[in-house]
């Protein structure tokens, strides 16, 4: 299997982008494999399902 690396990239405008970097080299998400796609995509669900059980209420709880 190759290595993948995708880089997420935030703005205070909420929006978001990434690049992927397969085997060091920029590629964009249509040109992978189909099993790349799925993998890259599984990986976004893991971290969601990983993450989002941590979500604070309000960030003033933080501040406490």
């Amino acid at each position: 299997m190759s290595n993948i690396r995708v880089t997420i990239d935030l703005d205070d405008s909420n929006l978001a982008g990434c690049q992927i970097l397969k085997d060091e080299c920029v590629e964009q998400f249509e040109n992978l494999s189909k099993q790349d796609q799925i993998h890259i995509c599984n990986s976004f669900v893991m971290f969601y399902q990983l993450f989002s059980k941590v979500i604070k209420e309000d960030d003033n709880e933080s501040k406490s």
